[in-house]
């Protein structure tokens, strides 16, 4: 899975860092979405309890039940 050829090439290779943040990177959806994504995009994605490692993603862990980790990702 990949973007469409149009999305990528309206992108602006010298503009902002295209960052995409998948909560719950460890599910069948979050993992799915990464793998697609990690081309096109720096993907972060959070876990709670099962670590995931996958190529050209950077994972690490974070509870959403307290909203103060999430705006500390969204800050990094």
């Amino acid at each position: 899975m990949s973007l469409p050829s149009e999305i990528v090439a309206a992108a602006d290779p010298n503009g902002p860092i295209r960052r995409v943040l998948i909560v719950g990177i460890s599910g069948y959806l979050g993992a799915a979405l990464a793998h697609g994504l990690r081309e096109d995009f720096e993907v972060l994605g959070s876990y709670n309890t099962h670590p995931v490692r996958i190529d050209g993603v950077t994972s690490f862990k974070m509870s959403c039940i307290h909203g103060g980790e999430i705006l500390d990702c969204l800050n990094r």
